[in-house]
């Protein structure tokens, strides 16, 4: 599974760091998560795949990249029109600025 991004303690050291997950939010669809529902959540999907459900909806699997795109929390990375790449900087500088979309 994948987790989304999130405001954990490793993150928010980094005024860097933290300041573009900030400013990732004005690029619909992203969006940072607090650490305690990416834990809850995350630990959910854990017991999913554990079960015999989802075992079995694992092997239906065409492409292992459908593993992203159907059973993850992945904050619209799947959905965003841009790439990381191309939004780094302007979030990192929105995230400076202290803007809040």
């Amino acid at each position: 599974n994948m987790a989304p991004g999130s405001r954990t303690d490793s993150v928010q050291h980094s005024w860097q760091a933290a300041a573009a997950i900030e400013g990732m939010a004005w690029f619909e669809p992203l969006r940072a998560f607090d650490p305690g529902f990416v834990a809850a959540t995350m630990a959910v999907l854990l017991l999913w795949d554990l079960s015999p459900a989802g075992v079995a909806a694992q092997k239906g699997l065409g492409n292992p990249g459908e593993l992203v795109v159907s059973n993850s929390v992945h904050g619209g990375f799947a959905r965003c029109a841009y790439t990381s790449e191309s939004i780094g900087k302007v979030a990192f500088v929105v995230g400076s600025l202290g803007y809040r979309a």
